[in-house]
């Protein structure tokens, strides 16, 4: 059975994250609707327990985590 990683601030078993995910559209003049900008934007991961910032950990998201 795996078990879910620590904090490598609090120590505390992450069962569960606070994840943010920021994303860019970008207006496109000729159809008069956004696009999403797949280069720009970022993800902020953190500690539920102590509020600790788990980019390091989860640099891809969480839900793209694997031990």
């Amino acid at each position: 059975m795996k078990t879910p990683p620590k904090c490598p601030n609090c120590s505390k078993p992450l069962t569960r994250v606070l994840e943010n995910d920021y994303k860019t559209y970008v207006f496109e003049p000729r159809s008069g609707t956004y696009r999403l900008d797949e280069v720009a934007g970022y993800i902020e991961t953190h500690c539920p327990h102590c509020d600790a910032n788990l980019g390091d950990l989860f640099e891809e998201g969480a839900c793209n985590y694997t031990r």
